[in-house]
């Protein structure tokens, strides 16, 4: 016979041919390529190895084979596959990785009950190629004993780009070793509570970045988060939780798959969840989430109802497509920020595999499905062109060729154990070879030289046989991969008489394609649509008086949302008002007596909110009093004490905690039989800048606070700086207010002033709202004809951003208010209505913030929000029906004075007094 070419010769004069890798119960054994008509090589190359797992690693040309009797061997495609490692210790490897260099080896080896063959207790090792231990044996350079290994966790370890750093997961913690001294141990750490899955991305020319996962726990939900490498990880056990560079939380999962794009600045996050809560799937449910490396975008990409079949990205990290949906699935092609570009329309299929060069794709239905492939070319344009579409029955896999213009598909074992084989196609679908094997069990392109293939569009021949043969392979066999191309559809005998086509009969469902789906094609830019009518040119359309009230308020709504959007930027810079939008007051000596006012408030505040003199750390009686007897006339009485009698204390009337906020509150008697409130609340995932930016909105509060019929912003602001410590912004503005009160008694309004004291490094400041003195608001009591104006308010709220708890990805903001009021009602009456409703108004205050927190974080993040819809009809104004009955007025009376105790009852005649004088006001009115 013919002399068998050597490895030297084999390697010199084929460095550029393609080759195909294949695993049968004989052993592993290489094939040729186009060029050798795939047939296998003679020689070294063609001797079949034992192998039961075999890894080949294209980026470095490394194929690792591990069986149970001969050990792991490493061989390298790039010099004729000549061995570099062996090590026939190493049985039972069932895990097997390189790293991205080809420097190091990673096995895990399945524990063995043979009591003749002894179980390794360090079944997790790491193996240098390049190092042999005492003797000429490899031996490992870090192992570590492991129960189980997944397959969706593998691999256990994770190299950076250049090799210097490996990361390994444990509880709550992700460790980075130094490949050059694993002897030193740990070298620095990252604390994460609850983590699960991490994936390190690749450099991209700057500092590695860390996506880790949380699963939903005990009510919390899940979250994928993103630190860097560099920064985030301390060499300290006990160092403090970093922020996350980027975050997105998300119920209903419970394990994720998380994908870098080669660039390393975006990360697709695929949650899975084994229960779907909707009864639509045995199988549970998916979702596909976005996240941006410099957190600057997150969101959930929004795809058709159903399983997430299969999510790639483009080798070059530009594109990556989705099937989604129900059968027949949807794929569709989005850009690198998330962006939908190319709508592939619905069928069987569920497996996308992209060509190394990023220039050709396919879509597959493999498994349960026919079988059925497209082969597709994207332009530049983000345009995708049909070139194919062929049906290679039974398939289980399919691989592209390094040189991105051949594809194999194979029907292997144990999937399928009749019919094993494999068949190469080109890029558009027509079939160049095809094997029968009896048995199977894998097969690829093996790895070929860096560099020795270029990226090359498609051949014109071949675009005009893809379009002939696309035209015909619809539903069939198609192109030249099996099947009758040419022959017609079959028709069912009942359809033979009905009129069209028999694949387009109504009310019969068809995996194929969806009716309800639009064509295939190219998603364009939302375009609001004009609306024409048949007027002459210059003629204008007549409206209605109804009609122009609502334009004139939609376009205030309008307007009043883009000054919201203006104001959600930054946190320091929305405490700020800009320089040419001030507006002084014009008399500086009411500024400057406002000023010292409030500042003698804010100092008293911040002092009462440091006292721990009280019971439970609260301030005392004292420093309550004198707190307080500022709001008003300073010559009003508070609650005396005696000798013989004690001061008043603070009694706890609420306590509640959910998965969001920790909420408690306090009330202590101070004058006229009203009540002192304080609260202390915890808001989770929110700033002390947003809740202030929340709480001093003006016009997103007349949205949300239906007690509030009236707040308005008044005068013009008067900023100052460094009028308190660590407060270098201040900022004042007068405010009118009018509260509705249930009948009969009238609507209360409250002349105002409100200051805010910000740091605009923290974020962190102080709100104090008080009633003017009485000489300005006598000025406008005429303002609100039969309203009852209170003249002895103070409010008084303080924001601290908290740093985040151990495992907890975000930060949380600590409120606390105290408040008083004297609205001129009953005492005991007004206590008991505080105490009845302060949960619904709590519930109804973190409900607006979290909207309000929301909008913001999108409006900065640049993604579009769905307008509110108006709640408020045409006709019917915010002071309610005008239409109300005496019976409909006074039932809610009668009501709360049923509530109230027996000997509280004594308010009754009050009650009616005020209900007399309402009416009375009523019929002057009129």
């Amino acid at each position: 016979g013919a002399r068998s070419p050597s490895v030297e010769e084999e390697h010199h004069t084929m460095p550029c041919a393609l080759n195909v890798i294949e695993r049968t119960p004989e052993g592993v054994a290489v094939r040729g390529g186009t060029d050798a008509g795939f047939q296998p090589r003679a020689g070294p190359q063609g001797e079949r190895t034992k192998a039961s797992v075999i890894q080949i690693s294209h980026r470095t040309g490394l194929v690792v084979l591990s069986s149970n009797e001969t050990g792991v061997e490493v061989r390298d495609a790039h010099d004729g596959y000549r061995t570099i490692f062996a090590c026939a210790d190493l049985k039972h490897a069932v895990g097997l990785d390189v790293s991205p260099l080809g420097n190091f080896l990673v096995t895990f080896q399945r524990p063995v009950k043979d009591p003749q063959t002894p179980a390794e207790k360090n079944n997790l090792k790491v193996w240098r190629l390049d190092r042999r231990g005492d003797g000429g044996a490899p031996a490992p350079v870090f192992e570590q004993p492991q129960k189980a290994a997944s397959q969706d966790l593998w691999p256990l370890y994770q190299f950076d780009e250049e090799e210097a750093l490996m990361y390994r997961a444990v509880s709550n913690e992700v460790h980075a070793l130094k490949t050059s001294a694993y002897a030193e141990g740990i070298s620095s750490r990252l604390r994460v509570k609850g983590l699960t899955t991490f994936a390190i991305s690749p450099t991209g020319g700057r500092s590695p970045k860390i996506a880790v996962y949380c699963p939903e726990s005990k009510g919390a939900p899940g979250s994928v988060q993103i630190f860097d490498c560099g920064s985030d990880f301390s060499s300290e056990k006990s160092s403090p939780n970093p922020q996350p560079t980027a975050r997105r939380s998300f119920f209903r999962s419970s394990s994720a798959k998380l994908m870098w794009n080669a660039p390393g600045d975006a990360l697709l996050a695929c949650a899975f969840s084994d229960v779907d809560k909707t009864n639509q799937s045995y199988y549970g449910e998916q979702s596909l989430h976005y996240l941006s490396a410099d957190g600057q975008r997150e969101q959930l990409v929004e795809l058709k109802d159903g399983p997430i079949h299969d999510v790639k990205w483009a080798p070059n990290g530009k594109h990556f497509v989705a099937i989604h949906g129900f059968m027949p699935a949807k794929a569709t092609l989005f850009d690198h920020r998330c962006k939908p570009i190319y709508d592939f329309g619905s069928g069987p299929r569920n497996t996308v595999q992209w060509s190394p060069f990023s220039r050709f794709l396919i879509l597959g239905g493999f498994g349960n499905l026919p079988g059925d492939i497209e082969f597709f070319d994207k332009k530049a344009d983000g345009k995708c062109k049909l070139m194919g579409k062929v049906r290679a029955a039974c398939t289980v896999n399919c691989t592209w060729a390094p040189d991105g213009r051949h594809l194999i598909t194979s029907t292997t074992s144990p999937r399928l154990r009749v019919d094993n084989g494999f068949k190469v196609f080109h890029y558009n679908g027509d079939m160049v070879y095809e094997e029968k094997v009896d048995v199977l069990l894998e097969v690829a392109f093996g790895p070929s030289a860096p560099g020795a293939y270029e990226d090359r569009p498609a051949s014109p021949d071949k675009i005009r046989k893809a379009g002939a043969a696309a035209g015909g392979a619809h539903g069939g066999g198609g192109g030249s991969a099996g099947g009758s191309g040419g022959g017609k559809a079959y028709v069912p005998p009942h359809l033979k008489n009905a009129k069209g086509k028999a694949g387009s009969s109504s009310g019969r469902f068809s995996l194929a394609y969806d009716k309800k789906e639009e064509a295939p094609g190219k998603i364009k830019a939302f375009v609001p649509s004009v609306k024409k009518n048949n007027l002459p040119p210059g003629a204008e359309l007549a409206t209605s008086k109804s009609a122009s009230k609502n334009a004139k308020r939609r376009a205030k709504k309008k307007a009043q949302q883009q000054q919201q959007q203006e104001e959600a930027g930054g946190e320091a810079q929305a405490l700020l008002l800009d320089d040419d939008r001030e507006a002084r007051w014009g008399d500086e000596a009411r500024e400057r007596e406002a000023v010292v006012r409030h500042k003698g408030l804010h100092s008293s505040f911040v002092s009462c909110l440091s006292d721990v003199q009280g019971d439970g750390g609260l301030p005392d009686f004292e420093a309550v009093s004198s707190l307080f007897r500022s709001a008003g006339d300073p010559t009003t009485t508070t609650a005396t004490t005696t000798a013989a009698a004690s001061p008043p204390t603070w009694s706890k009337i609420l306590t509640k905690e959910t998965e969001t906020m920790d909420y408690s509150a306090w009330s202590m008697p101070l004058r006229r039989g009203f009540n002192v409130y304080r609260t202390e609340t915890v808001f989770r995932d929110a700033t002390a800048g947003e809740f202030i930016r929340f709480m001093t909105d003006d016009a997103f509060r007349r949205k949300w606070d239906e007690n509030s019929t009236v707040w308005d912003a008044e005068r013009g602001a008067c900023v100052r700086e460094g009028l308190a410590e660590g407060r270098d912004e201040t900022r004042i503005r007068d405010l009118y207010c009018r509260m509705k009160i249930p009948p009969p008694f009238r609507a209360r309004q409250y002349f105002l002033q409100r200051s805010l004291w910000a740091n605009s490094e923290t974020g962190d400041g102080e709100i104090i709202i008080s009633t003017r003195p009485p000489a300005e608001a006598a000025g406008e009591a005429d303002r609100g004809i039969g309203n009852v104006t209170v003249d002895d308010y103070l409010s008084l709220c303080s924001a601290r951003t908290l740093p985040a708890a151990d495992g907890e990805g975000g930060s949380s903001v600590k409120v606390t208010f105290m408040y008083f009021e004297d609205t001129k009602l009953p005492s005991q009456l007004v206590n008991q209505i505080v105490k009845c409703r302060m949960g619904k108004t709590l519930a109804k205050t973190e409900e607006a913030m979290r909207s309000y927190i929301r909008r913001a974080r999108s409006s900065k993040a640049g993604i579009p929000m769905p307008p509110e819809e108006e709640s408020e009809e045409e006709g019917v104004s915010a002071e309610g029906a005008p239409g109300k009955r005496a019976l409909g007025r006074i039932a809610p009376m009668f009501t709360m004075v049923c509530l109230m105790p027996y000997s509280a009852r004594w308010v009754v005649p009050v009650l009616l007094s005020e209900y007399t004088k309402s009416k009375q006001q009523s019929r002057c009115c009129k």
